[in-house]
């Protein structure tokens, strides 16, 4: 039988690519023409195309490459964000080796920023408690902010009074909320979700001990995603960055696990 010829995956890419044949698809340079063409027609004004790449850690190792390429040939220039694990593909990472990209490592939002950027949310003036209470419970992460912050303004515990927007009660855990958890634990390890199951039932808990049941990878990968945080303590403990991470649904992944049940005797 006749081997068929491996065919990239353009998995971001594959609508602007559709006209292509099976063989042009498998030609760069024909990839490239097509990619052209269709930033040609789409574009404004003339000059390089801007892309947004979100979530640029997800793209397929051919879809990178053909980003960096229309990079690199000046056809474009790129804003791409992406998680620290696994961190940006390697055709882009070297835009960044080269020269051709810069790096920026984003922290989480200080109480300040937070407190804006619920103004800015809202189109308002936001009590000092109220931004405070959802940049605390958020633990800074824009995401999470921004979500806690609409849902709120949906379910009515966040309203405005005399031109002051103030919470009036709990926020609701919805749906949205529990999605965007859940995308965010299902991107760590098992070992991972083992660790942040301890810390989220037993914080603050010493890091000696997490690391001693899931292993100190574990509790690294926690750090580095920014999920947990650790004092500054002769003997550091690790606890949650956000409160939302413990109450996880028990079919999330990483969420707390209910007590199993009593074994019959």
């Amino acid at each position: 039988m006749e081997a068929r010829p491996w065919l990239p995956s353009y998995g971001a890419l594959s609508p602007y690519l559709s006209e292509l044949s099976v063989a042009d698809v498998t030609s760069k340079v024909a990839v490239l023409r097509a990619l052209w063409a269709h930033l040609e027609r789409s574009r404004p004004h003339p000059g390089p195309a801007l892309l947004l790449v979100d979530d640029a850690h997800d793209l397929d190792s051919a879809t990178a490459e053909m980003v960096a390429e229309l990079v690199q040939a000046g056809w474009a220039k790129l804003v791409a964000t992406c998680i620290p694990r696994p961190g940006i593909p390697q055709p882009m990472l070297r835009l960044w080796h080269d020269g051709t990209a810069e790096r920026f490592d984003i922290a989480p939002l200080t109480l300040e920023q937070g407190h804006s950027l619920c103004e800015a949310l809202l189109g308002g003036t936001v009590l000092n408690s109220t931004a405070r209470e959802f940049w605390q419970e958020s633990g800074g992460n824009t995401l999470l902010l921004k979500t806690l912050v609409l849902e709120a303004q949906r379910s009515g515990t966040l309203i405005q009074r005399h031109g002051v927007w103030l919470s009036t009660g709990s926020n609701v855990r919805s749906l949205e909320l529990t999605a965007v958890v859940k995308v965010q634990l299902m991107r760590i390890s098992a070992e991972g979700r083992e660790a942040l199951n301890l810390i989220a039932l037993a914080e603050p808990v010493d890091r000696s001990i997490v690391s001693d049941i899931a292993g100190e990878p574990a509790v690294k990968e926690l750090l580095e995603q920014r999920l947990v945080v650790q004092s500054v303590d002769s003997q550091p403990t690790l606890r949650l960055v956000s409160p939302v991470y413990g109450g996880a649904p028990a079919d999330c992944p990483g969420g707390p696990k209910p007590p199993a049940a009593p074994a019959a005797c």
